[in-house]
């Protein structure tokens, strides 16, 4: 099978680049594939979310976070309206519940206003926050009008449908377990370097505890991108980059959240989120598309020396996640945690309304220890792998920034089509 894009990773990161390929007549003439390991899409990260439709206030000015994030906003909203996908404008306030946090929330604001994300105002008085959302009390806020939830389901079978309505191939409990560089003497062309990769993929069943591979095939693609979220330094691997020494090794954080069951009028209309910690956004109000809330989420790193493998080696399909290498419960006592952490600036919250509800593996290319880290999105051509392309450690915000992801990788990927 010959064809000109595979796109290894059905989340909606994988989704979203294989739909914006698929919208370029050159790049779909030569046929696209979507590989993914397990029975639908979206199961491992982009399923588990939040579903956040972030603003951009967080990330360093410039960054990839921080300008995809403001352009996927836009996106996103024009995108759920041309569609019909559940999606709301809510508006957010990241609070300051005590007077000591206000510094800290401040040098917050000046970042995003460095960002250049669009609307966001100071709420100076614990008075003015209470008016604005009355179900929360803080001594200052940041409003942010542009924030909102998406109904993330439905973003990812509407992405599915484009790609299924441009005769892509969407594969499903496929493995890639190999990838070689083709040389140019094999599939045409003069000179040095590759001519394409040869992909190998093995149908699997990840429904046990143990994974079982079946028949092994092989695709020939004039370019590969890699979107295999908490699977890709694997991929790389595979590739034959040096995933410690081009610092893509990725690191698991264990998300998780707890459901609110109480009165809609006790629930605050517009997200609500503390001041952001190192690593983390802080447990905050996650209310969906359709009247329920949930809060969370709450992070963990795991310690990766108690995985019983090392997920960015190339040789850990055999003990992945679809053969439960993480833990996805939620423990129950957590629930002091939250109510400690969300009672200071929720105050018709009680102890007894959580109930545990999910959980999610991140991963992250920042560890424990170490600061800031903007996403990969790579053309590894200075790696001699000319057509490669990394889409690596795409944590929070990647579903805001989705459908402007999906633009960037294409627009990596046209001159190989020219």
């Amino acid at each position: 099978m010959n064809v000109g894009v595979v796109v290894i990773g059905g989340g909606v990161i994988g989704l979203s680049v294989a739909a914006a390929c698929a919208s370029r007549a050159a790049i779909a003439r030569r046929g696209i594939v979507l590989v993914e390991r397990h029975t639908r899409l979206g199961w491992e990260t982009s399923g588990r979310s939040s579903e956040v439709v972030h603003s951009g206030v967080y990330y360093a000015p410039g960054s990839l976070k921080s300008r995809l994030c403001i352009a996927g906003n836009r996106s996103m909203y024009m995108l759920c309206k041309e569609q019909d996908i559940p999606c709301k404008k809510l508006g957010k306030l990241i609070v300051a519940p005590q007077d000591q946090d206000v510094p800290h929330l401040r040098r917050l604001f000046e970042n995003a206003e460095a960002c250049g994300v669009p609307g966001i105002r100071w709420v100076d008085t614990r008075k003015q926050v209470e008016s604005m959302e009355p179900n929360t009390t803080a001594s200052a806020a940041i409003f942010c009008p542009d924030s909102g939830v998406v109904d993330s389901h439905e973003l990812l079978e509407f992405f599915d449908r484009k790609l299924r309505n441009a005769h892509a191939d969407v594969v499903l409990n496929a493995e890639v377990d190999g990838i070689e560089a083709a040389p140019r003497s094999l599939h045409g062309g003069t000179g040095s370097g590759s001519a394409g990769f040869e992909v190998s993929v093995t149908n699997v069943d990840l429904r046990g505890r143990t994974l079982k591979r079946m028949d092994t095939s092989s695709v020939h693609s004039s370019v590969v991108i890699n979107c295999a979220g908490i699977g890709a330094a694997r991929v790389a691997a595979l590739a034959g980059i040096d995933v410690a020494l081009s610092q893509y090794r990725l690191h698991a954080n264990k998300s998780c959240w707890f459901k609110w069951r109480a009165k809609p009028e006790d629930f605050p209309k517009m997200l609500v989120y503390p001041p952001p910690s190192p690593g983390c956004l802080g447990i905050h109000t996650t209310p969906d598309c359709f009247g329920g809330m949930r809060l969370g989420p709450y992070a963990q790193w795991l310690d990766e020396r108690k995985l019983s493998i090392d997920w960015n080696a190339p040789d850990a399909r055999d003990a992945y996640i679809g053969s439960n290498a993480f833990d996805l419960s939620v423990d129950e006592s957590l629930a002091d945690v939250f109510f400690e952490k969300c009672s200071p600036f929720l105050p018709t919250l009680k102890r007894e309304q959580l109930d545990p509800d999910s959980a999610a593996i991140h991963p992250k290319l920042q560890s424990s220890t170490s600061g800031f880290r903007d996403w990969v999105i790579q053309d590894e051509s200075s790696k001699g792998l000319r057509g490669f392309i990394n889409v690596l450690g795409i944590d929070s915000p990647g579903l805001t920034a989705s459908p402007a992801i999906g633009e960037y990788v294409a627009n990596l990927a046209s001159p190989y089509f020219e």
